[in-house]
């Protein structure tokens, strides 16, 4: 039956398709080139083997579109050259859908004679006025979780002012009643649609740069003027026209994003990941082929700005800086550009912080220094802040270990596995700030010819924001774990919850945190709650990197503690050499050494 609605579907449209060969069309709707503009993917439960990503009806021209791209490139000729209104935003054919139609008037010119004229989508392309594109990664943001691993979005550079370009993501439509529970289920279970969207690039410079703090690297996609404007006619087709289930873990802003460049340039296959989890930054690690090589641009996050200005003023100036920072008096009274500069930041940050709602004496303040910098014509002639680090370095963020481990009880062979993302012990390169995050990792150990269960980590994070002299910033770290071999354990497995708040330092090579808190340890039987102190430390040479991660407390008069210390080597970008020794109270000694390969 199936077989005989694709040639009743053939025959009925002959006429539109001119001279074509059925042979010809069944080649081209299953090349890649047609493939890409609906995000067809592989199926088993398809008989075309073939499921476009979007549900939406309106995306396509055919019933079977979504499953049959044949199907749909049939009805596809036929509906250019009728040229009727279709999708969403109900404009004829040509002007719904341009891509589409661009890539059949190149593949077959004879069929489609006429042209049409479509005013609102060549004022749209006017209005962006793109010369360049760049894909552009947000550092990560350890005080959300939705923000941990970064963010990526793509930049359409203009022949204008640098903050009026527009920029193009792919975001959920998140419930704004939903809590952290019901966001993380629906977020992993695919509830959300996602949406692709354009705004002026000023809002995300605005949010990441000066709101979160977070670093910006643009890098610059190799795509020549007929590519840029196709890749504008896809994403005018496919954001005005559907939306796609959205999933935090694969299916999410890096992967959609990556399918826009496949769309422009069929040959790529850059959409397709091996772990089980995609990360913003591995969207520009695979799209790495397509990118112009040379030194990624960036865009300083505010409160490093701060802290680098802040360096460069004189012993004199940071005193006066320090005293006349939130006093309106005293910042009349500057006469230093640097200093009025530095302060301005200082309040503009502030600002971004209150979302604009400065109370009065706030917004004073932040006026008198405005004035008093204006009423001074030299130049601060500050030194910018580079940065010499790349995310693309940054390690695969899942990882499999096999290694050996010994301590009084027994000793064997362990393998594990975590699906991300920067533990304590991994590789710091092209890392932009000192934090840890590590989830959903398991461990198995072999001993005496049985294999047993040795740990699983639901999830630890531990977010490092130095002190510094201008900010009060707070460190925090989190766990949740069952194990086996834990601090207040005593050998037999248990689940551990950790949360602890303190302060850190950061520098270049080096990280010191203090942080007090609690460890709840239970199983069927016991339940206890443990006031804890926490210090660490982690630094690094070259391939080698060193931690020591100390946990102390007292408990019915019983001191304990515990001391971990490992020893890193990075041998090349994916496999690293790790030893570790842990050394718990009354002596009890634990040796591990292991292989890790990120992918």
């Amino acid at each position: 039956m199936f077989r005989f609605s694709l040639i009743t579907l053939f025959f009925l449209n002959f006429s539109a398709l001119g001279s074509i060969s059925d042979n010809e069309l069944r080649a081209f709707a299953f090349s890649n080139q047609w493939k890409n503009l609906y995000l067809y993917k592989s199926s088993l439960f398809s008989r075309s083997g073939f499921q476009s990503k979007s549900d939406e009806d309106k995306f396509f021209f055919s019933p079977m579109g979504i499953k049959d791209p044949y199907a749909e490139l049939v009805e596809a000729i036929k509906t250019f050259q009728e040229n009727k209104k279709v999708g969403h935003i109900n404009l004829e054919a040509r002007c719904a859908f341009p891509a589409r139609y661009y890539t059949l008037k190149k593949r077959w010119p004879s069929l489609f004679k006429n042209e049409s004229q479509c005013p609102d989508l060549d004022e749209w392309l006017s209005r962006l006025d793109t010369q360049e594109v760049y894909l552009v990664y947000a550092g990560p943001y350890p005080n959300n979780p939705a923000s941990m691993f970064g963010h990526t979005f793509i930049r359409l550079r203009a022949k204008r002012n640098p903050l009026l370009d527009y920029i193009v993501g792919f975001q959920a439509s998140v419930d704004p009643r939903d809590g952290m529970i019901s966001y993380s289920i629906k977020g992993i279970t695919g509830q959300y649609m996602g949406f692709f969207n354009l705004k002026p690039y000023y809002m995300n410079i605005g949010l990441y740069n000066n709101l979160e703090s977070r670093g910006l690297w643009e890098y610059k996609i190799d795509f020549t003027k007929e590519e840029i404007q196709f890749l504008l006619k896809f994403i005018w087709e496919i954001s005005n026209n559907t939306g796609f289930k959205y999933y935090f873990l694969d299916e999410n802003c890096s992967y959609f994003l990556l399918t826009l460049l496949e769309a422009v340039r069929p040959e790529l296959d850059i959409s397709t990941f091996h772990s089980l989890a995609i990360h913003p930054i591995e969207t520009v690690k695979n799209a790495k082929n397509i990118l112009v090589k040379t030194k990624s641009l960036y865009r300083a996050p505010i409160k490093k700005k701060i802290i680098h200005l802040y360096k460069q003023l004189s012993s004199d100036e940071q005193k006066i800086f320090q005293k006349s920072l939130k006093n309106e008096t005293k910042i009349a009274q500057v006469s230093s550009p640097k200093v009025l500069d530095l302060i301005n930041e200082y309040w503009k940050y502030e600002n971004y912080i209150e979302r604009t709602k400065l109370d009065e004496e706030s917004k004073k303040i932040m006026n008198t220094a405005l004035i008093q910098r204006a009423s001074l014509k030299s130049k601060s002639n500050f030194i910018p802040l580079k940065s010499d680090l790349d995310p693309i370095q940054i390690h695969s963020p899942s990882r499999i270990s096999a290694g050996f481990k010994k301590n009084k009880k027994s000793s064997g062979e362990t393998l594990s596995y975590k699906m991300g993302h920067h533990g304590l012990t991994d590789s710091e390169n092209g890392l932009t700030r000192w934090s840890f995050i590590d989830f959903l990792e398991l461990q198995f150990i072999r001993s005496n010819n049985k294999v047993q269960f040795e740990k699983f980590k639901l999830v630890e994070i531990l977010s490092l924001e130095g002190m510094d002299p201008v900010f009060t910033n707070i460190s925090w770290r989190v766990k949740a774990e069952t194990i086996k071999n834990c601090f207040f354990c005593r050998g037999r497995p248990r689940t551990s919850i950790l949360t602890s708040i303190g302060l850190s330092k950061n520098f270049e090579s080096s990280t010191f945190w203090s942080l007090i808190g609690q460890e709840s340890v239970f199983n069927f039987y016991h339940f206890n709650i443990y006031p804890l102190l926490n210090l660490g430390l982690k630094t690094k040479w070259d391939i080698l990197s060193y931690a020591l991660d100390f946990k102390s407390t007292f408990w019915n008069d019983t001191y304990l503690w515990e001391v971990i210390n490992y020893l890193t080597i990075n041998l090349n970008d994916d496999y690293t050499l790790e030893f570790s020794h842990r050394l718990q109270t009354e002596n009890s000694n634990e040796f591990e050494i292991k292989l890790n390969l990120h992918f």
